[in-house]
């Protein structure tokens, strides 16, 4: 990943690419097989708070929660949680 944009649109930019990767359905066999683990472990280590962020997920799994409970939700392992 190179991000040749900086400020605030850099960030949104990878705030928006870190949603893209666990904006997903835990109840949809297809979104946790899409589910890319390495991904977003390597997303979160270089980018760390985007953990923060609160999201509405399109699947309906909450209103405004941290990505981090869709990822538990979607079968994250331990090394991305932690």
């Amino acid at each position: 990943m190179r991000y040749v944009i900086f400020g605030r649109q850099g960030a949104e930019a990878i705030e928006s690419e870190f949603l893209n990767l666990v904006d997903l359905c835990p109840f949809l066999v297809a979104d946790r097989d899409r589910y890319d683990d390495e991904a977003v472990y390597v997303m979160l280590k270089k980018h760390p708070h985007v953990a923060s962020l609160r999201h509405s997920f399109r699947c309906g799994v909450g209103n405004n929660i941290r990505p981090l409970a869709v990822v538990i939700a979607l079968g994250g392992s331990l090394k991305v949680i932690k």
